[in-house]
């Protein structure tokens, strides 16, 4: 593999997870909004505007609710400071590629407020973070990184449709698409070839993965 110009890395799945995902309907299950219902309006503004505590508020305050701001929002970094956790390659692959001096930027989906929150949490610096909103946005954006930088970038996402994507929109020998096999979407198939790895210690940059 040529000398990458950057490496790009995906946030959920890739470098962190949520450990205590049912946990968080608890944090909104008062003055008479059921857990049931708090997964119900959770998953409603997730699947429109994008998870995050403002969107969420606003949710419940429409749906005739009333919660304490101050109260929620302290339960909230509570239940995201122990549900947030970092995959174990993390720390030992980042180190590795400052070691190279690879440039190293995160390009997460989701709601923008709420995924910066999450990367400033964890603790990861990177040089550079970019959120998109939409599966389609995260390739142009990706795009608009490969204008400015050049190529080759190396483009590491537990998703698959996400780098068939690449593969199919972007300029041949423009990104490397590489295959993080874990998280939510490990047993979806792929409709073109990848690298595929199982650790970001075997990122083909640092050491041999494997193409499928």
């Amino acid at each position: 593999m040529r000398e990458a110009v950057a490496v790009i890395v995906d946030l959920d799945g890739t470098l962190a997870q949520m450990v205590h995902r049912r946990e968080l309907f608890a944090v909104f299950a008062h003055n008479g909004l059921s857990l049931s219902r708090a997964g119900r309006i959770y998953k409603r503004v997730r699947n429109t505007v994008g998870f995050s505590l403002p969107h969420m508020l606003r949710a419940i305050k429409e749906e005739g609710y009333r919660l304490d701001r101050e109260s929620t929002t302290r339960d909230f970094i509570k239940w995201l400071r122990s549900s947030l956790t970092l995959y174990r390659d993390v720390g030992p692959f980042i180190r590795a590629v400052r070691a190279q001096r690879i440039p190293f930027i995160i390009l997460t989906l989701g709601e923008e407020q709420f995924q910066r929150q999450k990367v400033e949490m964890s603790g990861i610096r990177p040089d550079k973070l970019i959120v998109a909103g939409s599966p389609h946005e995260k390739v142009e954006k990706l795009r608009r990184v490969v204008q400015e930088r050049g190529r080759p970038l190396v483009c590491v996402d537990d998703d698959p449709r996400i780098l068939d994507a690449v593969a199919r929109e972007l300029p041949p020998y423009t990104v490397i698409p590489v295959r993080l096999q874990r998280g939510p979407y490990q047993h979806l198939k792929v409709r073109r070839s990848h690298w595929t790895i199982r650790s970001l210690l075997e990122l083909p940059l640092l050491s041999n993965g494997r193409r499928k």
